[in-house]
C-alpha cells in the first residue's frame, strides 16, 4: 500500500478534489451573480461546464484509486494463499525431532542424499532437555527401590559436588548375566553436563536407623557374641536384608562384637 504507483494515484485524487471544490465555489458565486442579472449567461454556462469537468475528473481519479486498492487487496490475498501453500509444501521437506533438546552429533552434511524409505538413516543424535540418569542397581535391593525416592548423585565431571534426583521409573526386568535392574532418575544437573557422563548414585530407600550385622554372622535364630573372654550364643530377631548385611530387631545392642564363621 506504500507503492509509488498508489501514492501517485492518491496525489492525483487529492489534486482533482481540490480542483473540483474550487470549481464548485466559483460556479456557485457566478450562479448567484447570474440570478441577480449581474453577469451574462455565457459566463454562467462556462463556469458550470468547468465545474462539471472538474467533478468528472475527480470521479475518474477516485474510481482509479479505488480500483487500484481492490486490485492490490486481491493480489495480496492470492499471494497469501500462495505463501500458505508453499509453507505446507515446505513441511514435506523438513525433518523434525520428536523431542526438544540438544544436537549431540550430526551424521550428515549439507547436500547429502538421504533414502527416506530406509530405516537405517541416522541424521542427528538428540539429547533431551530433561536430564535423565539411568542407574544399575543390584537385584537384591529391587524390593526396596520405589518411585519418588530421593537420589544423591556424584559425577566425575563435578567431583566436588553432589546433585539431587528422584526415582522416576523402575525397570523390573533383571539382567540375569549381571544380576542388575535399571532405575531411571530425573535429576537437576548443570546445563553443561556432558551427555553419557558416568554417574554414581545412592538411593535413599528409607530414612531410619537400624542395627545391622554381617548376614553371615546370623545362624538360624542366633548369633555368637564375643564378650572379651568367650563366645556366647545370643538369640536375635532379624528383619530385612540389605545386601551383605541383615537388620537386627532385638537381642543385640550397638557396640557388641559378633563372631563371623
Amino acid at each position: 500500500e506504500d507503492s509509488p504507483y498508489l501514492k501517485s494515484l492518491e496525489k492525483a485524487l487529492e489534486s482533482a478534489k481540490v480542483s473540483m471544490e474550487n470549481s464548485k465555489s466559483a460556479f456557485e458565486r457566478r450562479e448567484r451573480l447570474f440570478l441577480q442579472g449581474l453577469i451574462p449567461k455565457e459566463a454562467y454556462e462556462q463556469s458550470k461546464t468547468q465545474y462539471e469537468i472538474a467533478k468528472r475528473e475527480y470521479e475518474r481519479a477516485k474510481n482509479a484509486y479505488e480500483d487500484a486498492i481492490r486490485s492490490i487487496n486481491t493480489e495480496k490475498r492470492v499471494l497469501e494463499a500462495d505463501l500458505q501453500r508453499l509453507l505446507k509444501e515446505k513441511e514435506k521437506y523438513v525433518i523434525k525431532s520428536p523431542i526438544e533438546g540438544y544436537v549431540l552429533k550430526k551424521y550428515v552434511s549439507r547436500g547429502d542424499y538421504i533414502n527416506h524409505i530406509s530405516q537405517e538413516n541416522k541424521l542427528f543424535s538428540i539429547g533431551s532437555r530433561d536430564w535423565e540418569v539411568w542407574l544399575e542397581v543390584d537385584e537384591e535391593y529391587a524390593g526396596l527401590v520405589k518411585e519418588g525416592q530421593r537420589v544423591a548423585l556424584k559425577l566425575d565431571a563435578y567431583p566436588d559436588r553432589t546433585f539431587e534426583g528422584k526415582v522416576a521409573k523402575i525397570i523390573r526386568e533383571v539382567d540375569r548375566s549381571r544380576k542388575l535392574i535399571t532405575v531411571k532418575v530425573f535429576a537437576d544437573l548443570p546445563k553443561e553436563t556432558p551427555f553419557g557422563a558416568t554417574v554414581d548414585g545412592q538411593i535413599e530407600v528409607e530414612n531410619k536407623k537400624v542395627l545391622l550385622i554381617p548376614a553371615i554372622a546370623y545362624r538360624d535364630g542366633y548369633v555368637l557374641v564375643y564378650d572379651g573372654i568367650r563366645k556366647i550364643r545370643v538369640p536375635v530377631e532379624v528383619g530385612e536384608r540389605f545386601g551383605e548385611y541383615i537388620e537386627v530387631k532385638s537381642g543385640l545392642r550397638p557396640g557388641q562384637r559378633v563372631v563371623l564363621p
